[in-house]
């Protein structure tokens, strides 16, 4: 296999942890809220347990979003493009520049305010989506101009073989 430049890596975003955050913040109020309500003045004789609920409350769920940030990759080189997510159920994909059909960047609610988006890579062999990628639009534009590099590169290939065979 021939050394190939890698062109771009897609970036991810550390701040995508914070919906999780913020919702296991809320959380966490309305376990000590209803906690408050139900256990009234014996509040204090529950607060170990409360507090150790709220903390698990606060890992689950930025816990698990942190693994998902931690096994997500994806990469443009001068021939193809790579990528993998997921820990347990994974998908990869390993597609040469020439088999990528589209790519497209989505952006939700909290991918505004944190600034990341989604992207989507279609290829011959399959749809593939890589969530939380800080520099998308970037990413994207770079594996476009791959693209018509490669397609400039096929037809002066075929323009010179062209004039060779008629030479």
């Amino acid at each position: 296999m021939s050394f190939e430049k890698d062109v771009a890596n897609a970036e991810i975003n550390k701040a995508a942890l914070m919906p999780s955050v913020l919702t296991a913040l809320i959380i966490d109020a309305i376990i000590v809220s209803f906690s408050l309500l139900y256990f009234g003045a014996d509040f204090e004789f529950y607060i170990i347990g409360i507090a150790i609920a709220c903390i698990l409350v606060m890992l689950i769920a930025a816990g698990s979003k942190m693994f998902i940030l931690k096994h997500t990759t994806l990469a443009l080189t001068e021939k193809r493009i790579y990528g993998k997510t997921g820990i347990i159920n994974t998908k990869s994909m390993d597609s040469p520049i020439s088999k990528i059909n589209s790519i497209s960047v989505e952006q939700g609610f909290w991918g505004k305010v944190f600034h990341y988006s989604t992207v989507s890579v279609s290829t011959s062999s399959g749809n593939y989506k890589f969530a939380y990628i800080e520099n998308a639009d970037s990413f994207k534009e770079k594996t476009m101009d791959q693209i018509e590099a490669y397609e400039n590169d096929k037809l002066k290939n075929q323009a010179a073989m062209l004039a060779d065979s008629l030479s």
